[in-house]
């Protein structure tokens, strides 16, 4: 059988590496990657002569597909578990928030608002049907399970900052998936939080990736492979990459392209999604602040303060043990960005200086001479928005096109699960197994 996967990140590398371990037989796997280099949001850069991830990524205790893969990859050892803190910024300071103590310290609601607050935190945890909380809009859900203060002094500046300033119609899934998922970092006594990443990097699974898939079978990889076009033959497909000949026929073709993306190259072939979700995305800016020292002891900063242009502050080497920093230390400076709008169309350098002024104006005792090197990097579809009364992508369906044999998994199929790579790993998992059953 002979296989075409579209797109080279986590998702289509681990797609290509469990159907080549799964096979009975041996497949025949080309995989086309439109950038320079395979990775995706996984991808990397270099600085000082050493290769740090773009995006900030981390491990959970609980992700049993994703610690499975890093497993199979011989990186087991270089994960680490460290306790993660979290704090709230307010505009003044930073408020401690990643234990049940200091949420009975938190200073902007009352002992009634604090009940309420926790009793929506214990409901995400231990109830909830995720396709009936897709028909409910989260701001109304939220104001009746936890008040109308805990949602204007909590909830409101923190979707507003995920959602680029507006959150009209997004469902419930939204928070309780959120919710869900962070909970299983906590401890046994469910008081400390604890993360894990990749020493050297999440690029290291994709590096690992790379090398291995071409010892699994028959497996190519070809990058600055931008797809322009699918066309059938029969009961086959052709893929056509730009500025080089068809490649083709396939048997099966699985695109991990994003929805706006895979429906102007399968149009022609008549590919186009049967299940049409997500109803759009959000881009991301990420401007990475590589430091001589460390920042603050939070892993994580959310923010209260609506006039930062930023949706958090990620210091990520926070997890990495002290004696293997070398002196560097990562904060990433995220913001969720509608792609068209004013925000993302503005140059790197004028971004650049916007974040990091407003990073100093946090941190006043933060020194220029702190600053190794600042960063920017783009990605125009990150993250998938649902919308309440819109589709419900439900497996396998959610994988079908309209063209037989043609088949879509990319992360707005992840759908009620959040964005991460233990979602991905774990759908590509899924979808090969699904793949090797109907065409093996």
């Amino acid at each position: 059988m002979r296989i075409a996967i579209l797109g080279g990140g986590v998702g289509g590398l681990g797609l290509a590496y469990f159907l080549s371990r799964h096979a009975p037989t041996p497949l025949r796997i080309d995989l086309f990657e439109e950038g320079a280099a395979v990775g995706g949001l996984a991808g990397k850069f270099q600085h000082r002569g050493r290769w740090f991830d773009r995006h900030y990524h981390v491990v959970l205790a609980s992700d049993r597909h994703l610690r499975g893969l890093i497993r199979d990859l011989g990186l087991e050892a270089a994960l680490t578990f460290a306790r993660s803190r979290s704090g709230l910024w307010d505009g003044s300071r930073i408020i401690p928030f990643d234990d049940p103590l200091d949420l009975v310290r938190f200073p902007y609601l009352g002992w009634v608002d604090k009940a309420r607050l926790i009793a929506t935190i214990l409901f995400c945890q231990h109830a909830g049907d995720p396709e009936g909380l897709h028909a409910v809009e989260l701001e109304p859900w939220l104001v009746r399970l936890g008040g109308a203060r805990a949602f204007e002094r909590v909830w409101a500046p923190l979707l507003r900052t995920k959602f680029d300033g507006a959150f009209d119609g997004i469902p419930a899934t939204y928070l309780w998936s959120r919710i869900r998922r962070m909970q299983s970092t906590r401890d046994t006594g469910g008081a400390v939080e604890k993360l894990g990443i990749l020493r050297g990097g999440t690029h290291a699974l994709v590096d690992s990736l790379t090398a291995v898939l071409p010892q699994t079978g028959d497996v190519t990889i070809e990058t600055n492979a931008r797809v322009t076009g699918l066309e059938p033959e029969g009961r086959s497909t052709w893929v056509y990459v730009d500025g080089r000949e068809p490649r083709g026929p396939y048997d099966v073709v699985v695109s991990t392209l994003p929805s706006p993306v895979h429906d102007r190259v399968a149009r022609s072939g008549g590919a186009a999604a049967r299940v049409p979700v997500p109803d759009r995305y959000l881009g991301l800016i990420d401007v990475v602040v590589v430091l001589e020292r460390q920042l603050s002891p939070y892993y994580t900063l959310y923010l209260l303060d609506p006039s930062l242009p930023f949706t958090g502050v990620m210091e990520t080497t926070n997890l990495v043990p002290g004696g293997e920093r070398g002196g560097t230390h990562l904060v990433y400076l995220p913001r969720y960005a509608d792609a068209a709008g004013k925000e993302y169309g503005q140059d790197d350098e004028t971004l650049k200086a916007r974040y990091v002024g407003r990073l100093f104006e946090m941190f006043p005792e933060l020194d220029p001479g702190d600053v190794q090197g600042v960063y920017l990097f783009r990605e125009r579809f990150v993250e998938p928005v649902h919308l309440v009364g819109g589709a419900f992508p439900v497996f396998p369906e959610s994988l079908e096109t309209r063209r037989p044999g043609v088949y879509l998994m990319n992360t707005g199929r992840l759908y009620p699960l959040l964005h991460n790579c233990q979602a991905v790993v774990a759908m590509a998992h899924r979808t090969a197994l699904y793949l090797l059953e109907r065409h093996g």
